[in-house]
């Protein structure tokens, strides 16, 4: 057939036009006119369109021009018929290779989901900082834990988990257990750890530790028996360093 290689471009051609008349259609029909106006494709798939519409003209020309024969779809190329040309074929195939890139476009995009953030579990911090079995350096680690947790909106640090550190710190012949007990139960408005600092400010032996309750004593202020002590910690402590917090607490510049 003189025109076989042109039916058979058309014929491609053809295909591609249909394909983008269909993806044109599923784009409208999944959104609202106003969403397919903004579609980023749409501009995309309606100048394709407008390319395979030259195309055809162009073969139509092409076809007229040579005998103005028919252009019948061909089912199946001899191998005696001539091919297209290349620029042609190269068009084609930059026209699939378009259409296969919108389509997958359209297809719905997986949505990444971010596992939920793991909170450490109260219970079981509460559980070590309570077992008077464990080292100290696990029942601090734990209490450090509970600091910053909350169970039903209530701080984690309980009254039993104060009274147990309280116990742990005055047995506790480190000086640095001590002054990290009172350091994580800072905030906590016991009166069990009230008493516990005064007597720490009053007679501990280390002066860091009475620099510890000097500072952290102030949740209490302005309780007259806190006042009481800080000013006579101010005055009569050993220390410089305790004096000098001493006095900050009790004028509230800590």
């Amino acid at each position: 057939m003189k025109h076989g290689w042109l039916a058979y471009v058309a014929l491609g051609i053809s295909t591609i036009a249909c394909a983008l008349a269909g993806l044109s259609l599923a784009t409208k029909a999944s959104a609202p006119a106003s969403v397919s106006a903004a579609d980023p494709h749409a501009a995309q798939l309606l100048a394709l369109a407008n390319e395979v519409a030259a195309l055809r003209g162009e073969l139509q020309r092409i076809a007229a021009t040579e005998g103005n024969a028919p252009l019948e779809p061909a089912p199946q190329r001899t191998a005696t018929e001539p091919t297209a040309s290349p620029e042609l074929l190269a068009r084609l195939a930059s026209l699939e290779a378009s259409m296969a890139a919108l389509a997958r476009a359209q297809e719905p995009q997986p949505v990444a989901v971010r596992p939920a953030s793991v909170q450490p579990e109260p219970s079981e911090a509460r559980l070590t900082a309570l077992d008077f079995g464990r080292s100290e350096a696990e029942r601090l680690a734990a209490l450090g834990k509970l600091r910053d947790m909350t169970i039903d909106g209530r701080d984690a640090r309980s009254r039993e988990v104060v009274l147990a550190m309280l116990d742990l710190a005055e047995r506790s012949p480190n000086e640095k257990t001590r002054d990290d007990v009172y350091r994580q139960l800072h905030g906590v408005k016991d009166d069990a750890l009230r008493d516990a600092m005064l007597r720490s400010l009053a007679g501990d032996p280390s002066a860091k530790v009475r620099r510890r309750a000097a500072e952290d004593i102030d949740t209490f202020l302005p309780d007259p028996m806190v006042e009481a002590a800080l000013r006579r910690a101010a005055e009569t402590d050993a220390d410089a360093n305790v004096r000098a917090m001493a006095l900050s607490t009790l004028s509230g510049g800590r």
